[in-house]
């Protein structure tokens, strides 16, 4: 009906801060190193922080997940890995949060060695 000129929905001027700030992506190529694994970590962590200021809202706690690949040609083990953490305080700077990031990947890859 839009497409005909005809009005549906009114236009939000004032949009409402969001609740959770998520920021998700396919990295492609597929990474498997962990210094790439976590180079990437850290490019979406800026990318939610620099969310997280522009709402002037801070963090209270932090959800990472990565995944092994869902694609059918994808012949290697299936790995799910989680982790979350609540802040002591609410923060909202990258800097801030890098300490969390990098100690809940440390976690999630535990016997991490070079070329793994």
């Amino acid at each position: 009906m839009e497409l005909n000129g005809i009005q549906c929905y009114d236009f939000e001027f004032n949009v409402p801060d969001k609740d959770r700030i998520m920021t998700s992506r396919m990295l492609t190529p597929a990474i498997t190193e962990y210094e790439e694994v976590l180079s990437a970590l850290m490019h979406h962590l800026a990318t939610s922080a620099r969310k997280l200021r522009r709402q002037d809202s801070y963090a209270r706690t932090m959800y990472v997940f990565f995944i092994t690949s869902q694609h059918p040609d994808y012949k290697g083990p299936r790995k799910v890995c989680s982790r979350e953490v609540r802040f002591p305080s609410p923060i909202k700077t990258t800097a801030e949060i890098i300490p969390y990031l990098t100690a809940m990947v440390k976690a999630m890859w535990p016997h991490y060695r070079p070329g793994q």
